[in-house]
């Protein structure tokens, strides 16, 4: 991209609403909705069937992903993964990237360097990226699943097409450096972990006669076909894999050789079962999730860790929190490798609705 072209989506991203959708589109940012795959409802209605059967609670469903769960004349209703346990005002502090790394780091909770910024003007990003390198550029409020979230930024050019990405979903943005290590996911209820994953970024295999888009094509018509079941996004070839294929020294077209392991993007909400590990959690990484969780408030959140040195054994490892979210999709813990591991994290969320003090 030329630098006129750069100003020229910077100018368009901001003209209100309508011109940063279209100057995201123009630099490949998947709009809200368009890249998940169908079967959601049928998913979660099938995760909280099981759970229900093991805890004596019967289902209704009302529709549109909205369920009823009864037992003992008490209802709780749940929408897909989404349950009444945080009130609205603590969900939208943990989905506010700056106000959440404020109280992260009064808490002494080792967070990536961060920078806030706006559509309107880019000179902090700027400053930050030539002081800290590779970067992350995302909508400092107002999203979920990785969406407008670009990583590896490491030009200004990056930087540009990355806050116009970004600015689809918010006008204020957020640049912070990127942790470099394995990233875990950990479930905390009411103070204790559920389950621990090990996270890797969405991977596909060349067979040796096509190409990225054709086996990401491919990939995207299995996870059609499985409504859910192989994950809930397809893979988007968008900014973020755009710079993930380019640090492999592959393009779109690049035809990869048989048994190649190609990543594409880095950000991991894609990623599917074979990119999911059920792991012990180490107790250090343990601690971090918890304190992330109480400083926020929340009861129920899933916290992305990424082990902050390599050097250090991962049983030591306290790592970096760079994302703790309020309203955490809980599939992830049973679309594993392995299925025999997966962590029933169902069953503990369902008794701890009908264990609270409410009117039935």
């Amino acid at each position: 991209m030329t630098p006129l072209t750069s100003r020229a989506l910077l100018a368009l991203a901001r003209r209100g609403k309508p011109g940063a959708v279209l100057a995201a589109r123009l630099v490949g940012a998947r709009g809200e909705g368009d890249t998940e795959v169908p079967g959601r409802h049928d998913l979660y209605r099938e995760l909280w069937d099981e759970a229900a059967a093991r805890c004596g609670v019967v289902v209704t469903e009302l529709g549109d992903g909205f369920l009823a769960l009864e037992r003992g004349g008490r209802r709780r209703i749940v929408f897909d993964n989404q349950v009444p346990l945080d009130d609205p005002v603590t969900l939208r502090l943990a989905a506010h990237k700056t106000a959440a790394a404020r109280l992260l780091g009064e808490a002494g909770i080792p967070t990536p360097v961060h920078a806030a910024y706006s559509i309107d003007d880019l000179r902090p990003a700027r400053r930050f990226l030539a002081a800290h390198g590779r970067c992350v550029v995302k909508p400092a409020a107002d999203t979920g699943a990785g969406l407008g979230v670009t990583c590896g930024v490491e030009s200004a050019d990056d930087l540009a097409r990355a806050s116009v990405r970004a600015a689809r979903w918010s006008g204020s943005l957020v640049v912070e450096q990127q942790a470099v290590g394995e990233e875990y996911r950990l479930l905390v209820l009411d103070g204790r972990v559920l389950g621990g994953l090990r996270r890797r970024p969405p991977r596909v295999v060349g067979d040796g006669r096509s190409t990225v888009a054709e086996l990401v094509a491919a990939e995207n018509e299995r996870r059609r076909a499985a409504r859910g079941r192989l994950g809930l996004w397809l893979l988007a070839l968008d900014l973020d894999a755009t710079l993930a294929l380019a640090r492999q020294g592959l393009g779109v077209r690049a035809i990869p050789t048989v048994g190649g392991v190609v990543e594409i993007g880095t950000t991991v909400n894609e990623n599917g079962p074979a990119d999911n590990e059920t792991v012990d959690v180490p107790p250090a990484l343990e601690a971090t999730a918890l304190a992330a969780v109480r400083a926020l408030g929340l009861r129920l959140a899933s916290v992305e860790v990424v082990t902050s040195d390599p050097a250090v054994p991962i049983t030591e490892n306290d790592g970096v929190v760079v994302e703790v979210n309020g309203t955490p999709g809980w599939h992830y813990h049973a679309q594993v490798t392995d299925p025999t591991s997966a962590v029933d994290v169902a069953t503990p969320i369902l008794e701890t609705l009908f264990a609270q003090d409410d009117r039935p």
